[in-house]
């Protein structure tokens, strides 16, 4: 989730739903601005917690004390009058031996009334719908497809519309091989959303997406066949070796995704409440893919909250996912906070879906406990 959803109103505009409310103006004259934030965490992960939801490692599969700096740069320059330029830049940096993660590169305009369009990694129009449950410190979604390529879209554009509170989002994704490490390889991909308030405290959200596959290049081609065999012989009911031929001669090409939301409240001010229904239709399989999620949170004026909610994802009566998701975290100062958080399975079986193996690292309880100063 973002560091905070309260945001500096120079920002806001500009979609950079990641800055904190501590970001700091390092330069500000003639029209041209730069912010830096960022955050510094400490993590103790129980056995199953770090892979695959995030870019820390823990190849020992055991518990263990992790930490990681986030950084990131927030720009704006004015061209003319009602119309900046914008670029956000985020790094995630965890210790190890892995490189820095970018996990925000954008450049764009803001043109104010007329909407704002940003081009390169950010969410897609979709995340619209999907991020209303996304409200958890470390925690990552189990329950919702659309975080099977990642949470952000790398090679992007996204035109945002806002006015009378309602939202129109409209993306297109150019092609990426192995987008965020995974096995997909887009060709292209297009993303709608609406979204608007009710009232004071209830807002909808409405938005579809279509993804293009690619099989372009030889390695990559077999690292997204391998991804779809297991598949193939679960849903065919055939063995694994017909499942790896079916991948080969009904090449996946493309999928659909929609869905519908609703939330209650503003997270972080009192009480919070959001449930998202998403589902996705690939090429060739039997069925759908079902997705329910619900979160809720209530914030104390002290500082404390007490996070909770529901995951869901279903396939022709499996329970890919099926996750009690808990957390608690305490803001000791604006500044930082302490949380805790966990993930309980209560009877998935994913290896039903995916294939035996996923069970490993999806159908499993985590736990998480850590210390973050923001900045």
């Amino acid at each position: 989730m973002t560091l905070t959803l309260k945001k500096s109103a120079i920002l806001a505009s500009a979609l950079i739903s990641a800055v904190s409310a501590n970001a700091a103006t390092v330069y500000e004259k003639d029209g041209n601005s730069l912010d830096i934030f960022g955050s510094v965490q400490a993590l103790f992960l129980s056995k199953h917690s770090a892979n695959p939801d995030r870019y820390y490692q823990n190849a020992a599969a055991d518990g263990s004390i992790s930490s990681a700096t986030t950084l990131g740069l927030a720009m704006r320059s004015n061209i003319a009058h009602n119309l900046d330029a914008i670029a956000l830049v985020q790094w995630d940096m965890p210790d190890g031996e892995l490189d820095e993660h970018n996990n925000y590169t954008y450049v764009g305009f803001d043109a104010y009334q007329y909407g704002t369009l940003i081009m390169g990694k950010a969410e897609n129009a979709y995340y619209a719908v999907c991020g209303v449950t996304d409200i958890y410190n470390y925690l990552e979604s189990r329950g919702n497809d659309y975080y099977a390529m990642g949470d952000k879209s790398p090679g992007m554009i996204m035109y945002r519309f806002s006015a009378l509170s309602w939202d129109l989002r409209l993306s297109y994704q150019t092609a990426k091989d192995e987008v965020n490490g995974t096995p997909f390889n887009i060709s292209h991909a297009y993303a709608f959303s609406v979204s608007g308030m009710l009232n004071d405290k209830i807002s909808l959200a409405y938005g579809l997406s279509y993804t293009d596959f690619s099989y372009a290049g030889r390695e990559q081609r077999a690292n997204l066949q391998g991804y779809f065999a297991p598949i193939y012989a679960k849903d065919y009911k055939v063995s694994d070796a017909e499942g790896a031929l079916l991948a080969q001669r009904q090449m996946i090409e493309h999928k659909y995704d929609y869905g519908f939301s609703m939330a209650y409240g503003v997270l972080g001010e009192g009480l919070y409440g959001a449930l998202s229904y998403t589902a996705s239709d690939y090429e060739y399989l039997k069925h759908t893919l079902h997705s329910w999620e619900l979160a809720s949170s209530y914030t104390f004026d002290n500082g404390l909250e007490l996070l909770g909610g529901l995951s869901y994802l279903t396939y022709n009566g499996i329970n890919v996912t099926l996750d009690l998701n808990l957390g608690l975290a305490w803001n000791l100062s604006p500044t930082f906070k302490v949380f805790c958080e966990s993930a309980i399975d209560l009877g998935a079986e994913p290896e039903r879906f995916y294939g035996t193996g996923t069970e490993e690292w999806m159908a499993e309880n985590k736990f998480i406990l850590g210390a973050q100063f923001s900045f």
